[in-house]
């Protein structure tokens, strides 16, 4: 049975949105997904319920990669939204066309974690759960972090990952503030705020420790 990386999530107080903003919050989520398909890091997904939605990561060990930037580009949204995604990795025993309708150890982990989070809007289970606990606890730090960032932060930090963590390009924050119609010293100073690079370290140790873990079993 392969071992896969799944993210069940949903809009937080999706019904306090009014039809329409609910219908564009709905339509960045799929736009988000989308693009995060193009770039190999989603491998399929499921928008359901009317507010809830499905992730199989396409690499287990991308999974919180997949996380944040979902997390930053809805947060940076025209009408932001926050989101709660509840991380899993484990085994998959029926893989079906359509992610909901999919079972294993991965979806369970996944499911009862969403059911049972509180004020979190992220966090991450492990099948093996002696070696999880410091991915777990870096995860909720992560997660403390991220909900203290403005929309603008949000948006320039998630437009830097995309090109320089993910496209693997050589961007300089010159090159961003093109791109987002910015000043340099503009963008320099959110990334500062973001904690850019605790960032970047957080989503490569999160990598490295999830792809030993696979591999010792």
């Amino acid at each position: 049975m392969p071992i896969l990386g799944v993210i069940s999530g949903d809009i937080v107080k999706s019904q306090a949105l009014r039809g329409h903003q609910l219908e564009v919050s709905l339509e960045r989520l799929h736009e988000v997904l989308a693009t995060l398909r193009e770039r190999d890091l989603v491998k399929a997904f499921d928008i359901f319920r009317g507010d809830a939605f499905q992730i199989i990561t396409t690499k287990p060990q991308s999974i919180c990669v997949v996380a944040v930037l979902l997390r930053l580009f809805m947060a940076s949204a025209k009408t932001p939204v926050a989101v709660r995604q509840s991380l899993a990795i484990g085994r998959v025993e029926n893989l079906r066309e359509s992610v909901k309708l999919s079972s294993g150890e991965a979806f369970v982990l996944s499911g009862r974690g969403l059911d049972n989070m509180q004020s979190q809007l992220i966090t991450l289970q492990l099948s093996n759960h002696e070696s999880s606990a410091a991915l777990s606890l870096t995860t909720r730090l992560l997660d403390a972090l991220l909900s203290e960032f403005s929309k603008n932060e949000c948006e320039v930090l998630s437009h830097y990952l995309l090109k320089s963590y993910i496209d693997a390009e050589t961007i300089t924050h010159a090159d961003l503030a093109k791109v987002l119609n910015r000043s340099r010293s503009h963008i320099t100073r959110q990334l500062n705020k973001a904690y850019y690079e605790l960032v970047v370290e957080y989503l490569n140790y999160t990598q490295k420790s999830i792809e030993e873990l696979i591999e010792h079993g």
